[in-house]
């Protein structure tokens, strides 16, 4: 009898344990369905950085897991896109995926980064990019995914495309000095632009607030192009970019690598 009780007792401790286990696993399963990141940067690293096969680069991505650390398991790359400068896209070879003991990946806590490689056998291929439009998310080891950043990356003194320009407004003035306001029409989400007026860079990666800021430009007799390009979409999509000028507010959402254009005739 003595025997009978105690494999009951055994038995009723192993299913109290199994549920309790399965009820921890059931929250950690749930709180990785919540995972979330922000914050994307990036920096240039020397071209030697990476050993590419051929020619090509690196860039260094950080980001922030706001929720769901101890799910994290993975980065993918959901879109890689390589542009020249007629936004005509080129086929260069890159990473796609990294897992987190990935020597290529370094954790500190919340902040993430990841070094980034691409090469091509072609050098005038490398040499002739004039941007690149990258989109990641992390991954659990239960298969669930985060929310999506994605950056703009300009290499430096390069043009934007016209290729990419969309005309959203026309407005015409009488005065050749202009004052116009930028700010984020939405919530203040780290949303980033860079602006050109008649191909000169005027605000370079440029982060929208939501009080905004105002500056001056000097308009030429005839037409004048004001370019908001979109190099990230924040931590909510998209780019929620407003600019007023001459009373009137013009709002641009755009996606990464678009240039929504202001025409403004003097």
């Amino acid at each position: 009898m003595k025997n009978v009780l105690l494999t009951v007792l055994i038995l009723l401790l192993t299913l109290a344990s199994c549920s309790k286990k399965q009820q921890e696993l059931e929250i950690e399963y749930r709180g990785c369905k919540k995972m979330k990141i922000s914050q994307p940067n990036y920096a240039f690293l020397p071209d030697t950085f990476c050993k590419n096969e051929g020619y090509g680069g690196a860039i260094r991505f950080e980001f922030q897991i706001d929720r769901g650390k101890d799910c994290f398991y993975a980065i993918s790359l959901d879109e890689v896109t390589f542009y020249h400068a007629q936004g005509i896209e080129y086929n260069v070879r890159s990473n796609r995926s990294y897992k987190i003991d990935d020597p290529l990946v370094i954790i500190d806590n919340e902040k993430v980064s990841f070094v980034f490689c691409y090469w091509s056998n072609d050098s005038s291929t490398i040499a002739n990019l004039t941007n690149i439009v990258v989109s990641w998310n992390i991954v659990s080891e239960y298969g669930q995914w985060s929310n999506t950043l994605t950056e703009r990356i300009d290499f430096p003194g390069k043009p934007i495309s016209t290729a990419l320009m969309d005309i959203v407004k026309t407005i015409k003035v009488n005065d050749y000095y202009q004052i116009f306001k930028i700010w984020d029409h939405a919530a203040e989400d780290g949303d980033i632009v860079t602006v050109h007026f008649n191909n000169d860079k005027i605000l370079d990666h440029y982060r929208l607030t939501k009080n905004g800021e105002q500056f001056a430009i000097i308009l030429q007799k005839g037409d004048n192009f004001l370019s908001v390009l979109a190099e990230n979409e924040g931590g909510s999509p998209p780019n929620t970019c407003s600019i007023e000028m001459n009373n009137t507010e013009i709002k641009i959402d755009a996606k990464v690598n678009q240039a929504k254009t202001i025409k403004i005739v003097y």
